[in-house]
């Protein structure tokens, strides 16, 4: 454990990367099974993550990471405006709701609990894994810098749209790549929530909420076949994602960082 802990300190890019690639390819080793459905696919990747959320709250808490990581953080330290700042991230979920025919969808109590299960596993799994390691690992070897903070949450965003391209295996080049540019968007929003409201679980409900949104016509749609996007429609997706994820995230990561800088000043 020591070693581990020289790793993150010397080299904090390595260990994180090396962090985020184990984790999927313990995640991916489902794809050696053969599944009936995908429902059931779904649900055995959800075990496994909450498996990997298990092992990286053993890691945290072994490493004396856990209240640094702001998973433990009273409500009561949460910063007082930690809801408005949730919002311009909340956007994106209410925007994976719009192409939504709802007069096709086909409810049933156990398609609506594997829903759940599947996208809340996936939301405390990536949050703790990027935000919750990751970014705080990273902010801890590169605090003393005078922009640490904004580097740590640019390379935990660039690993977090990075780890996106494992979604080759079922999706074109252009279409995955996309996805890699707005998940890094994404990861600098999330990274700006959690550091300005000082708390890990409203970047979680948040993410769980746009993955739940955004897999409503998986779970419940019969037949469901994903309609590809023109290049026009693609570049528009970026922008919106820029502008009410990355950019929000950049403005609460400046407030905090100068926070922190005072509190330094004042502390010396």
């Amino acid at each position: 454990m020591l070693k581990l802990q020289t790793l993150a300190k010397q080299q904090p890019k390595l260990f994180t990367a090396l962090l985020v690639i184990t984790c999927i390819l313990v995640l991916y080793s489902t794809s050696l099974f053969n599944f009936s459905n995908e429902f059931n696919k779904d649900l055995i990747s959800s075990v496994i993550k909450n498996g990997i959320s298990l092992t990286l709250l053993w890691l945290l808490i072994k490493n004396n990471w856990l209240n640094g990581s702001l998973l433990t953080t009273p409500y009561k330290e949460w910063h007082a405006k930690w809801l408005l700042a949730s919002i311009p991230m909340a956007l994106v979920a209410l925007l994976n709701v719009v192409t939504i025919d709802w007069s096709i969808l086909e409810f049933t109590s156990v398609k609506v609990v594997g829903w759940l299960y599947t996208n809340i596993s996936t939301g405390i799994f990536e949050e703790l894994m990027l935000r919750g390691v990751c970014f705080y690992v990273l902010y801890l070897a590169w605090k003393d810098n005078k922009n640490g903070l904004m580097q740590a949450a640019l390379w935990q965003a660039i690993i977090f749209g990075l780890a996106h391209y494992v979604n080759l295996t079922k999706a074109p080049f252009l279409e995955v790549s996309v996805q890699v540019t707005y998940a890094t968007l994404i990861g600098i929003g999330f990274a700006g929530l959690v550091a300005y409201t000082r708390s890990l679980w409203p970047a979680i409900v948040i993410h769980s909420l746009i993955n739940s949104f955004g897999s409503i016509n998986n779970f419940f749609q019969p037949n469901f076949v994903p309609t590809e996007m023109s290049m026009a429609n693609y570049a528009v997706v970026v922008t919106i994602i820029a502008l009410i994820c990355a950019l929000p995230g950049y403005l609460l990561l400046k407030k905090t960082n100068t926070h922190l800088a005072t509190q330094q000043l004042t502390t010396s």
